[in-house]
């Protein structure tokens, strides 16, 4: 499968970045509460999330379907790159944070995955995240202060 520039830009901001954290200097900061980067899923992407709250309603998916939210509430809006004319709609990725994009938050991720279901598209030009995740669906996963993260995520 052919690799989008868009994609590709965004793998060499990821990686550049995480170089730059590899050898950034963490002196100042006790290494007991800073962890810049989590393991990410074996075969999967790297991307950000942001997060967005209620109402959720209509959605670019399935409307005012109040049957579209999975439980606990973990969905979320694809951005452009992933929305695909409407083809990421009831999509599922597993998604888990890997870093923070920010100094604001020391540990802006919390262990573990989640599973969350496309019910939105995240608009442009205001769309600042890969997935923008549910509140709830961001909260699981990472310190809602932090307000943007680094993911990993996979269909």
């Amino acid at each position: 499968m052919a690799i989008g520039l868009s994609q590709q830009m965004n793998s060499l901001f990821y990686i550049a970045t995480f170089l730059i954290m590899l050898h950034w200097n963490t002196s100042s900061i006790p290494s007991s509460s800073f962890t810049p980067f989590a393991a990410a899923q074996p075969g999967s992407a790297l991307g950000n999330a942001t997060f967005y709250t209620a109402p959720y309603v209509p959605s670019s998916c399935f409307g005012f379907d109040k049957d579209q939210f999975p439980a606990g509430n973990l969905f979320a809006a694809a951005s452009e790159y992933l929305w695909n004319d409407r083809k990421a709609c009831g999509k599922h990725f597993r998604v888990s944070c890997v870093g923070g994009t920010n100094l604001g938050v020391a540990k802006p991720c919390k262990p573990g995955s989640i599973i969350v279901r496309i019910v939105d598209k995240c608009p442009l030009p205001g769309c600042q995240g890969t997935l923008d995740l549910s509140a709830e669906a961001f909260n699981t996963i990472a310190d809602p202060d932090a307000g943007k993260v680094m993911i990993s995520y996979i269909e």
